[in-house]
């Protein structure tokens, strides 16, 4: 008999997808975007659908006032490190000039620079009220449209599970190809 993690990972789906936004948006990249789809995807009415949007806002809203927090309490030695960095220093004027711009850049398009966005906000000081305020709408387009994405293909996101699973598999499978045919080849060159 096959172990099924994907019923397991469903039933405790409610609970991930309010836990993972934490440590995504502290800059540990956790598949967000993809458990928010497959939420989505389990949605059965429209009012299910607004409530969840406005829940995952709220929770990504408030791991992100965290890392904002951290980036204002570490701020000096934060920015002995930045200045050395010119590809960052670049970033900075345009999200002193353009706070809101940069937020939805970074929620809709730029995904994986999220995080760095909110340690800089703090870093820089911007003013918390407004930040909180903007963060929280770029969150609500984030949530809107992935859970919305899984909502609307929900019928074909076994599909695309079961797909995974066998991607999954078949990339693990090169992994360990690959890692024995290094030790093979190690193991024949090293005799002669």
């Amino acid at each position: 008999m096959e172990f099924d993690y994907t019923e397991l990972i469903e039933e405790y789906l409610e609970v991930l997808i309010y836990i993972i936004p934490f440590f995504t948006q502290l800059g540990i990249p956790l598949g967000l975007t993809f458990f928010g789809m497959w939420k989505g995807s389990l949605i059965i009415s429209i009012q299910e659908l607004i409530i969840s949007t406005i829940l995952l806002s709220i929770t990504l809203t408030t791991a992100n006032l965290i890392a904002y927090f951290i980036g204002k309490k570490h701020s000096k030695k934060i920015n002995s490190k930045l200045n050395k960095n010119k590809n960052i220093i670049k970033i900075i004027p345009i999200i002193s000039k353009k706070p809101f711009l940069s937020l939805i850049l970074t929620r809709t398009i730029l995904l994986g620079l999220a995080p760095i966005t909110n340690y800089l906000f703090g870093i820089k000081n911007i003013q918390l009220k407004k930040f909180i305020i903007q963060v929280f709408i770029a969150e609500l387009i984030y949530s809107s449209i992935v859970l919305s994405l899984g909502y609307i293909f929900s019928n074909t996101w076994e599909l695309i599970v079961t797909l995974i699973e066998d991607f999954t598999l078949i990339i693990i499978l090169i992994l360990i190809l690959i890692y024995i045919s290094k030790k093979l080849n190690n193991l024949i060159f090293n005799k002669k």
